[in-house]
């Protein structure tokens, strides 16, 4: 049967599409959108564990730790384009990948809520950036027609985050175990 030239077009373009999903671009997007989920955990992990970490303090002195997270987050956000621009997108992200882990150490090794809160404006700082850089990463990587279901990942991440941080805290969330939510 002879196709059409709009039917062969349409065959080109499919079978375009079906090439273009790489495990190279499975495995950069999961990695990418691994800081979207540790935003959404750290969203959530102060939750759980409040009465026991430092027991007996203030609900001002706890809610400046909860805060930290927010202040930290728009200078992550407006130093993310910069670090971008001299790091390039890998760079920019491995360097927030850094903060991360390097905010959830001081946060779980924490000798007083004062050291917790500055740990939080640190991971705050690489919360905001990862806003910024992982959905520009994910939209210059995805090919055209995937860009949708890529660019939905930031939020699928970061919200899968949160309910990671909910279901950890039945299980780590008491009196002895509570520095390890801060180290996940």
């Amino acid at each position: 049967k002879r196709l059409s030239r709009m039917s062969l077009l349409l065959l080109d373009e499919l079978e375009a599409d079906a090439i273009t999903v790489t495990t190279p671009l499975i495995f950069a997007v999961l990695i990418a959108s691994l800081l979207m989920f540790n935003m959404g955990y750290n969203i959530s992990v102060m939750n759980a564990p409040e009465p026991f970490v430092f027991p007996g303090h203030s609900t001002l002195s706890w809610s400046m730790a909860v805060a930290a997270f927010c202040v930290g987050g728009p200078f992550g956000a407006t130093l993310a384009g910069g670090w971008a621009d001299d790091r390039g997108r890998r760079g920019a992200l491995l360097l927030t990948t850094w903060l991360f882990i390097i905010g959830g150490l001081i946060q779980a090794l924490a000798p007083t809520l004062t050291v917790v809160i500055a740990a939080r404006a640190v991971i705050g700082v690489a919360s905001g950036a990862s806003t910024v850089l992982v959905p520009i990463y994910l939209g210059e990587l995805a090919p055209p027609n995937m860009r949708g279901v890529i660019g939905t990942m930031t939020q699928f991440a970061c919200v899968i985050g949160i309910l990671f941080a909910d279901v950890v805290g039945f299980y780590l969330a008491n009196a002895s175990r509570w520095r390890y939510m801060f180290l996940l």
